[in-house]
C-alpha cells in the first residue's frame, strides 16, 4: 500500500493498492477502478496536443487528448482517432 500525504494538513494526495494495482488520487480507489480521480473543487486535465502530434501517435485504443488547435477532444478506437461529439 502506497500513501502519499499533504505536507501542509497530512490530507492523503495518493492513495495505492498495490495488491489490486489501483490507484487513488483524493481519497481511496475503489476495486473496480485502476485509476479513481476524486474532487468536488478540481477537474480532470487531459494530455493537449496539436493535430499533428496527436497523429504523430501509434493507434492504440482508449488513447484521449484535446487537441488544442481543433478546439476538440478526440478518441482512438484502435485504428484512428475519432471527434467525441456531445449528444
Amino acid at each position: 500500500f502506497l500513501l502519499v500525504q499533504n505536507n501542509v494538513n497530512a490530507t492523503p494526495l495518493i492513495q495505492g493498492d498495490f495488491s489490486s494495482g489501483a490507484v487513488g488520487i483524493g481519497g481511496a480507489p475503489i476495486a473496480e477502478a485502476i485509476l479513481d480521480v476524486q474532487s468536488t473543487t478540481q477537474a480532470l486535465k487531459l494530455p493537449v496536443m496539436t493535430e499533428s502530434q496527436m497523429e504523430a501517435i501509434s493507434n492504440a485504443a482508449g488513447l484521449i487528448c484535446y487537441v488544442s488547435d481543433l478546439r476538440k477532444v478526440y478518441f482512438n478506437t484502435g485504428s484512428g482517432w475519432v471527434e467525441m461529439t456531445s449528444a
